[in-house]
């Protein structure tokens, strides 16, 4: 054991100067200037209403010392929500022409008109005589004496697809954009 030596006494100024080299920040929970709680030091506030994060190097918007980005607020664009569906329902108005027999019995000279208003060939049978008409045609003619006419025919069944477009919904405002937080007082040793 070496008697007879001691080590100095450490000087607080010294080492608390050394601990907060010009460059470093400090939090603090009162808004008091560093300076006047430490005893040296020139202090700046720093970071008014912004959180810090680590730097990254390979990050380009992280890579700058004292840089800032971001905003306390966002409204999304449509590339930024998520994948969604929005369910709708609605008829396919599936159908069908029935057809059926006509029967009529008439004496004397009279005009028939016959139009096909549907999507199909129908056949018109006359006695012993068949007509076919194509959609959309027209068959007129002149008769006489008694007669009877039978008229038959059959479609297919149709259906029709329907778009379907929802109402809109939503405000688009902004939300929230923060993280939890606790608020400091941010102080940075400029000198």
């Amino acid at each position: 054991m070496i008697t007879g030596l001691s080590p100095p006494a450490p000087s607080m100024n010294v080492e608390a100067h050394m601990l907060r080299p010009v460059g470093c920040i400090i939090k603090l929970f009162v808004g008091a200037n560093p300076a006047s709680l430490l005893g040296f030091g020139t202090w700046q506030r720093v970071s008014r209403g912004r959180i810090d994060i680590s730097m990254s190097e390979s990050d380009p918007d992280l890579n700058n010392p004292g840089g800032t980005g971001g905003s306390k607020t966002h409204a999304l664009a449509v590339g930024e929500m998520g994948i969604h569906n929005h369910p709708a329902s609605g008829s396919a108005n599936s159908h069908s022409h029935a057809a059926g027999s006509l029967t009529a019995s008439s004496l004397g000279i009279h005009n028939h008109s016959y139009t096909n208003v549907f999507g199909s060939n129908i056949t018109i049978q006359s006695g012993s005589n068949n007509r076919t008409m194509g959609p959309g045609s027209t068959i007129e003619g002149t008769v006489d004496g008694a007669h009877t006419h039978t008229v038959s025919g059959s479609t297919d069944t149709a259906s029709q697809r329907n778009n379907v477009i929802t109402s809109s919904t939503g405000g688009g405002q902004p939300h929230n954009n923060m993280p939890p937080y606790i608020t400091v007082f941010i102080w940075k040793r400029s000198a």
